[in-house]
C-alpha cells in the first residue's frame, strides 16, 4: 500500500517566480521543490507564519518535521496571536480554501531573523541556526583554478574521488530503509538519489523544458553518474539514451537501476572518457553536460569531442560550477575532496571555450540564487533515507562547503544551451 506524505507549509513570503524580490522567487523556488518529492501532498498558506507565533506553533512545526526560519537581516511585522491562529486552523480544516493565500501582517513589533532563531532555540532548549548567521568566511587571495598543462584528472584520481565500491549494496540499502519494493520500483522512487547535481531534478526538468526534446531524438548524457538524468529524459521523452561516464561503479550502478525501474531497453551505458567519446560523428542531437567539466581540465578538447558527436543544429544543455567572487574554496565538495581534483574557470571563460569549440550559444543564465536556496532547503529539511548521502562519502560536509560558497559567491550556477554549428571544429 502506497504512503502519502502531506506537508502542510505556512511560509514566510509571497511565492512568485517573476517577482523582483529574491525571497519571493525563493518561495517559489521552495514550493516548487516541494512538489517534486514523491507521494507528497503539499497544501501551501503563504505568508502564514511570523515571528512571535513560532513558540506557540512550536510542537506543529514538530509534526511537520520543517521550521521555516527566515534568513538576511530584514525585520517583519506579525500579525497577532489570533489572526495567526485562525489561518493555521483554516489549513487544516479547509486546506483548499487556504491554499495559496496571502495573509497581511499586522503586528506592531518587527522581528529579525536571529531574533526568530534565538526564540525558537530557547523554547526548544538547544541552539537553533538562522541560516544568514552561519557560514561566514574571510576572503583570502583567490587560487589559480585556471588549467593548465599537466592538470589533467586521471582515470585513477576519478576512481578515487566517485569509487568506493559499495554504490550499489549503498543505494539497495537505501531503497529498502524507504520503504521501497524493489520488485515494483518506479523512476519516480529514485529522485531524491539519483541526480548528482546542485538542484537536481529541478534543473534536469527545466534544461529538458528549455530543449524540447521528442521521441525521435538521439540524446547522449555525458558525465551520467548513476544514470538520474538519462533516466529522466528516458522515462519522460519516450526516446533512447546513451549514457556515458569515466567511473566504472557508477556505470554498472547505472545498469542495475535502469533493469530495477524497466528502462533498460531505452538506455545504453558505455564506460568510456567524455573527452574520447567512442561514438561516430554526428550520432545524436542532443547532449546534456551537467557538473561535468569540473573534473576535466581539458576543457577544449571536452567541448570539441562534444561538438563532433553532435549532429549541426544539435544541442548541448550544461549546467555547470563556475568560480565566481575571489575568495579560497573549502573542500571538500561534492567533485572534488582535494584542490588537485577540482578544474573550475569562470563563467566567461567556460562560455569561451564553448563557443571555440563551434558551439553557438543560445541561453545563458547565472542561477546562483535558486540554486543556494534549493541547497539551504535541502540542509534543513529531515532526515531521509534517500539522497546522495547514501553513497557519497563525507556528502553532508561537502554539501555545507558548496552551500557555503554558492551563498557568499565564491562560486556559481550556470544553464546554458548552445547549438551545434555547420561543422565541427578538429
Amino acid at each position: 500500500m502506497r504512503v502519502w506524505k502531506r506537508w502542510w507549509c505556512l511560509g514566510q513570503w509571497l511565492a512568485s517566480p517573476e517577482h523582483p524580490a529574491l525571497s519571493t522567487r525563493q518561495a517559489w523556488l521552495t514550493a516548487e521543490l516541494f512538489g517534486l518529492l514523491p507521494d507528497t501532498v503539499r497544501v501551501a498558506v503563504d505568508p502564514g507564519f511570523f515571528a512571535d507565533n513560532y513558540l506557540q506553533l512550536v510542537p506543529l512545526a514538530a509534526q511537520l518535521g520543517v521550521l521555516p526560519v527566515p534568513t538576511g537581516s530584514g525585520r517583519n511585522a506579525p500579525p497577532s496571536n489570533e489572526d495567526i491562529a485562525r489561518v493555521a486552523v483554516g489549513a487544516l480544516l479547509d486546506p483548499h480554501r487556504h491554499d495559496g493565500r496571502a495573509y497581511r501582517p499586522t503586528g506592531p513589533t518587527l522581528l529579525s531573523g536571529a531574533d526568530i532563531a534565538d526564540a525558537v532555540g530557547e523554547a526548544l532548549g538547544r541552539p537553533h541556526r538562522n541560516r544568514s548567521q552561519c557560514g561566514r568566511r574571510r576572503h583570502h587571495a583567490c587560487a589559480d583554478h585556471r588549467v593548465g598543462p599537466g592538470a589533467e584528472m586521471t582515470d585513477n584520481q576519478i576512481h578515487t574521488q566517485y569509487s568506493t565500491g559499495l554504490t550499489q549494496p549503498s543505494i539497495r540499502q537505501a531503497l529498502r530503509a524507504a520503504g521501497k519494493d524493489l520488485e515494483h520500483l518506479r523512476p519516480a522512487d529514485l529522485t531524491l538519489l539519483e541526480d548528482f547535481h546542485t538542484m537536481g531534478r529541478f534543473a534536469t526538468t527545466e534544461l529538458v523544458d528549455l530543449i524540447r526534446i521528442t521521441a525521435d531524438m538521439r540524446v547522449l548524457d555525458a558525465g551520467s553518474g548513476i544514470g538520474g538524468t538519462a533516466r529522466f529524459v528516458a522515462d519522460r521523452c519516450r526516446c533512447r539514451v546513451t549514457a556515458v561516464d569515466l567511473s566504472d561503479e557508477y556505470c554498472q550502478t547505472n545498469r542495475w537501476l535502469n533493469r530495477l525501474v524497466g528502462l533498460d531497453e531505452r538506455i545504453s551505458v558505455r564506460h568510456a572518457d567524455v573527452t574520447e567519446l567512442p561514438f561516430a560523428d554526428a550520432t545524436f542531437d542532443v547532449v546534456f553536460s551537467q557538473h561535468v567539466q569540473m573534473n576535466v581540465a581539458a576543457k577544449t578538447r571536452l567541448y570539441r569531442e562534444t561538438r563532433r558527436v553532435t549532429v549541426a543544429g544539435g544541442r548541448l544543455a550544461m549546467w555547470d560550477i563556475t568560480i565566481g567572487e575571489p575568495g579560497e574554496l573549502d573542500y571538500p565538495l561534492p567533485w572534488a575532496d582535494q584542490p588537485g581534483r577540482s578544474h573550475l574557470v569562470t563563467a566567461g571563460e567556460l562560455r569561451a571555450v564553448v563557443e571555440s569549440a563551434g558551439f553557438a550559444v543560445e541561453h545563458w543564465s547565472d542561477l546562483t540564487e535558486q540554486a543556494t536556496t534549493t541547497m539551504q532547503l535541502l540542509l534543513s529539511m529531515p532526515a531521509n533515507p534517500l539522497g546522495l548521502h547514501a553513497f557519497v562519502a563525507d556528502f553532508a560536509q561537502k554539501a555545507e562547503n558548496l552551500t557555503r560558497a554558492l551563498g557568499d559567491g565564491r562560486l556559481r550556477v550556470i544553464r546554458g544551451i548552445a547549438r551545434a554549428g555547420a561543422r565541427a571544429i578538429s
